[in-house]
């Protein structure tokens, strides 16, 4: 077996007896913040005369334009012909014998990757392509992705929660921050005061979109969506074209809606196109490429749908050429591709409880606008302003059968010119009481609050409501404004403009976790091996794997 050795393209002279002795350097999972790469033990070349020309004869401080050993020379290392390692060679001293230059000692470090250095201090949450995920936090949503998954099984629900889940069925007990009675009282949509509350679940992501999203982010890749904004009339024999780096693909698309024709598109390129993987949101589809590198700007055409509109949008491109690719062996493995991260319920608290502005329809005021929802009021120092604010959620129809207590929480804040100036915590909802002898008794419960602002200055002053609240059948919002005991008028809101559903963020709501503590975690509980490759990448594999492989 022969092995040669070139430095910036020059074929070394080696002595017949020696040659570079290469370490392969399989991670050490214990710290993988060391670099990871192959490197030799210190070996010797002979001074011949080509090898003085190469190293521009090192040891003689007379000659201009020197080599410098401070700095690797790119090179490679040869088995049989055959390229066996890539990377760098660093001259590390000059041997003489009887002051003549002997032998050149040299170094050889292997293509390299820094993990510490890649990705530095950053947490999962600074993974942005892990938004493609974002959905909208509903009971249907929760609902879909407790009883199935959504996009396509990469998130799901489960009944992991942060509180203390118990039966009783006597379903008018009350529920707290801590403890839930899962006996269902009957309604539905999310609005039931027992039973398994949607907005005390969490999602989990499947691993592998983590694992692509560091490659995303640290990597040289792209990322494109097409978002269909008209759909085909054409019952059949339509067809869209889509071109992904200089390939053109006909697509059949049929009569249907935008979201339809996207769900078209994804299940044909999941298909036949295995290069790419789909993200579907409703009509909008990520699209991004099984290998990274940039890629040609991504083409779409009518064809024959011809009422078809769509439009692709290029959302991010990598930079990073020497980043982050990981190898498949393990990662395809069915034993990691089933495993997903849960969203820490610390990490996730508020969700569904965002506040929002109150909106309004209608207005009686000249001082309420249902354009900007605020209040403009001019007042002199001295004078009052009356601000009142009413809640009420929909009351049940027709009423429950067995006594039932549904309360939910709402916070409500009055902001003056930008500052909060008054704010209220408390419950709204309803009580029936249904006693073994009848005469059923049904109490609502709105959600009131009385604020009054007396400036010390003249001027305009400009008032507007925040809510916040887990309940979403809230039937009515009303504010009535007096000024100095003269009624200015009221305005009044629908449900359908308060009841706003939180998106669901998963950037916003990751564990608390370093990628590189994320990775290191996952690389000791599966005892895998990490070896930096001569093209980039990273292989990764089970240790038993790997020597099965030699």
């Amino acid at each position: 077996m022969k092995s040669d050795i070139y430095i910036g393209g020059t074929k070394v002279d080696q002595f017949k007896d020696e040659s570079a002795t290469v370490v392969s350097n399989v991670l050490d999972i214990s710290n993988i913040e060391k670099n990871l790469g192959d490197y030799s033990k210190t070996f010797t070349v002979p001074a011949s005369k080509n090898n003085n020309l190469l190293f521009k004869h090192w040891y003689n401080a007379n000659i201009d334009n020197q080599f410098d050993a401070r700095v690797k020379v790119d090179g490679r290392i040869d088995i049989d012909g055959m390229p066996f390692r890539i990377g760098a060679f660093r001259l590390a001293k000059v041997n003489v014998k009887n002051q003549k230059v002997s032998s050149y000692t040299l170094n050889f470090f292997g293509n390299f990757v820094s993990l510490k250095d890649i990705l530095g201090e950053d947490e999962l949450s600074d993974l942005t392509f892990l938004d493609n995920y974002n959905h909208t936090f509903s009971y249907n949503n929760v609902k879909t992705g407790l009883q199935s998954s959504l996009f396509a099984g990469d998130v799901k629900y489960t009944l992991a929660s942060g509180k203390r889940y118990y039966y009783n069925s006597n379903n008018s007990l009350d529920e707290t921050e801590q403890i839930t009675n899962i006996d269902w009282d009957g309604i539905s949509g999310g609005n039931s005061s027992n039973g398994v509350d949607y907005q005390d679940l969490r999602p989990s992501l499947r691993l592998i979109r983590i694992i692509e999203a560091i490659e995303q982010e640290y990597g040289s890749s792209q990322i494109v969506q097409l978002e269909v904004t008209v759909s085909t009339t054409n019952s059949f024999n339509a067809f869209c074209k889509i071109t992904l780096n200089g390939v053109t693909y006909e697509i059949p698309v049929t009569f249907g809606t935008p979201t339809t024709n996207a769900l078209q598109i994804r299940q044909y390129l999941e298909a036949f196109v295995p290069a790419y993987r789909v993200i579907q949101n409703g009509a909008i589809l990520t699209i991004t490429s099984v290998v990274g590198g940039l890629q040609l700007d991504p083409v779409f055409e009518q064809y024959t749908a011809t009422d078809m509109e769509a439009t692709f949008t290029v959302i991010k491109y990598g930079t990073d050429e020497d980043g982050l690719s990981f190898s498949r062996e393990f990662f395809n493995t069915e034993e990691f591709q089933n495993l997903y991260l849960w969203c820490d319920d610390d990490a996730t608290e508020g969700v569904g409880q965002l506040f929002r502005k109150v909106e309004f329809d209608t207005s009686t005021s000249t001082n309420i606008s249902t354009v900007t929802n605020e209040g403009t009021f001019t007042l002199n120092a001295g004078d009052e302003l009356k601000c009142n604010f009413i809640a009420e959620r929909v009351m049940p129809s027709p009423l429950p059968t067995t006594s039932t207590v549904n309360y939910k929480s709402i916070n409500i804040k009055l902001i003056i010119n930008g500052v909060v100036y008054a704010e209220l915590n408390r419950t709204f909802g309803y009580r029936l009481y249904v006693p073994i002898g009848g005469g059923a008794t049904f109490t609502e419960l709105k959600a009131v609050m009385n604020s009054t602002f007396v400036p010390t200055e003249s001027g305009t002053y400009t008032a507007f409501f925040e809510i916040t609240t887990n309940a979403t059948d809230i039937e009515q919002v009303e504010w009535f404004a007096l000024v100095n005991g003269t009624s200015t008028g009221s305005a009044i809101g629908s449900g359908a403009t308060n009841n706003a559903l939180p998106n669901f963020q998963f950037t916003n709501n990751m564990p608390e976790i370093k990628i590189i503590d994320f990775l290191k975690g996952l690389f000791d509980m599966f005892k895998l091996v990490v070896i930096a490759q001569d093209d980039g990448t990273l292989y990764i594999n089970t240790l038993n794997n790997y020597y099965q492989e030699g």
